[in-house]
């Protein structure tokens, strides 16, 4: 897709234009990495998912479904308003809910969002499975869960109403709460979530 980025330094200072399927920005600490990408959020607030250097990765131990509605906007844009009617009034007020009003330096807590929205999706569409309105469904939990256990092999996961569990493959009677995970083992969930569930097309940043 073509996206303007921001204004060069220097000479020539031009707006260049580029088209591009995947990007890597090197910089040192301080050079402007983080402002370069939160621009560019800012830019094409409907069509950018971002994901925060400054990020809690806190897995919830358990999580309770809502309705989709509720589930997707929190999760894309940290918060749900009874009162809005259309995306528009979420993209203006996306940068105060998910960023608290800071897009470069605040600590996206938002692990909690991702669950909800994965576990609603999957109620629903077992329900909907259930009453014979659907196919046998594949959900973004199980998406999320089939990458996970090919990038981990040696761990399994096992889900239930709103909790996910982990054990050791082969040796389910040791399992445990996802909240136990290792860094690595939630870092990887996290980042499998975040982008599985972003908007289809959508500028992952």
């Amino acid at each position: 897709m073509n996206i303007n980025l921001p204004t060069k330094k220097g000479v020539p200072n031009s707006n260049p234009v580029i088209d591009f399927n995947q990007i890597v920005v090197i910089g040192a600490n301080g050079s402007g990495k983080t402002r370069f990408g939160s621009r560019i959020e800012e830019t094409y607030l409907g069509q950018t998912h971002r994901i925060s250097a400054q990020k809690s990765l806190t897995f919830p131990s358990h999580v309770s479904p809502t309705s989709r509605e509720r589930a997707e906007a929190g999760f894309k844009y940290g918060h749900y308003y009874d009162h809005f009617k259309n995306e528009n009034q979420y993209h203006r007020e996306k940068i105060n809910a998910r960023w608290g009003g800071n897009l470069n330096t605040f600590l996206l807590n938002d692990f909690e969002k991702l669950l909800i929205l994965l576990h609603t999706e999957e109620y629903e569409d077992s329900l909907s499975y259930k009453e014979g309105r659907i196919a046998k469904p594949t959900t973004k939990l199980d998406r999320v869960q089939n990458i996970w256990e090919t990038v981990l092999p040696h761990r399994k996961i096992l889900k239930t109403a709103g909790v996910i569990e982990t054990y050791p493959t082969g040796e389910i009677a040791g399992k445990y709460n996802a909240s136990e995970m290792s860094d690595g083992e939630r870092v990887i969930f996290y980042l499998l979530g975040e982008v599985i569930c972003a908007q289809p097309d959508s500028i992952i940043i």
